[in-house]
């Protein structure tokens, strides 16, 4: 009986796990997650950082993530090249269901006009899938009385650790006319990209040997400038569809300029916060965010209140996550 509630368990685990994808909240600065041409695609010739999202605290070990990016911007007169990698942990479970993933982005963007452009990548990636069965319970391990986690299992491997593999592309259009428009009331920049994941994907073992579905990604921001150099707004949505899946997130940060950096003497660094939220459809979750930037460091935080039938079980607490990243201009 035992053995049966961890296989199925451990089958729940999975499918929920496949089906997954990493996605995060903040849309301002982990959009490498959904647009491939962003990669490199900023005035930053060098961008690195970390991330990290716990994800349903209170529901047992559910999902904790970790990870580190970088790119770099290789200039061509009006053009650039990018060049990218991500590396990500992604463990749930109690048996530890976990995904160990690195994917490497290249980004061509090309300037069609003197305020926009248009930007082309390509992803290839490898994941290691594995599980930790020695942290199941069986039906050898009672005493009796009680588990006992010392006594032998006495059972076969279920599952051994495999590797898949996969490819994806994506588009994306800016418009920044920043420099312009100091002192208009206007969007002065947009930013849309579409992006498709998994497009080639080796099977995944425990899975029936079926390759990971499409995830198709559709982004967008802008910023909307109130008072030049003091206030902006900054909307953003990310709509996602992955097989029978659908989640789209929208919102908006006021940003709340205290300096600009001083762009000849040197003498000032830049310090401006964003405040704000987003929310999640199918009315999943309240995102309540801050931002910050700072010379060349940026730092972001958000918590996600659930709001859907699981926050019976979450206590309304879906998931925080922490982005810290740096910047070589």
């Amino acid at each position: 009986m035992k053995k049966f509630k961890f296989l199925i368990a451990i089958l729940i685990s999975v499918n929920y796990l496949s089906a997954q994808d990493l996605h995060f909240s903040n849309l301002q600065l982990n959009n490498f997650y959904t647009s491939i041409a962003s990669t490199g695609g900023t005035n930053a010739v060098y961008r690195g950082g970390l991330h990290y999202r716990n994800q349903w605290p209170t529901v047992g070990s559910a999902y904790q993530t970790i990870g580190l990016f970088t790119d770099y911007s290789i200039k061509m007169d009006d053009n650039a090249l990018g060049i990218g990698l991500i590396v990500n942990r992604d463990k749930a479970g109690d048996v530890g269901l976990t995904k160990l993933r690195a994917e490497a982005n290249v980004a061509y963007h090309q300037k069609i006009t003197r305020f926009s452009r248009l930007s082309a990548g390509v992803q290839f990636g490898v994941t290691q899938h594995s599980i930790d069965e020695s942290k199941g319970e069986w039906k050898n391990q009672y005493n009796g009385k009680a588990f006992d986690p010392n006594l032998p299992s006495r059972e076969q491997p279920l599952f051994q650790p495999f590797m898949n593999y996969g490819a994806g592309a994506g588009l994306a259009w800016n418009y920044d006319a920043r420099a312009y428009n100091r002192f208009s009331m206007t969007f002065t920049k947009v930013d849309f990209g579409v992006s498709m994941y998994h497009i080639a994907s080796s099977p995944l073992d425990y899975y029936s040997n079926q390759p990971e579905y499409n995830r198709i990604a559709i982004t967008g921001s802008s910023i909307f400038v109130l008072d030049y150099n003091v206030y902006e707004i900054e909307p953003a949505f990310s709509y996602q569809i992955k097989g029978n899946e659908r989640e789209l997130v929208f919102g908006a940060l006021y940003k709340v300029i205290l300096r600009e950096e001083s762009k000849y003497t040197g003498y000032y660094d830049k310090l401006d916060f964003s405040v704000g939220g987003y929310y999640r459809l199918p009315s999943d979750a309240i995102i309540p965010t801050f931002n910050m930037n700072y010379d060349n460091f940026q730092f972001g935080v958000s918590y996600d209140a659930n709001i859907s039938q699981l926050s019976q079980a979450t206590s309304t607490i879906g998931a925080f996550e922490l982005t810290l990243r740096f910047l070589v201009r």
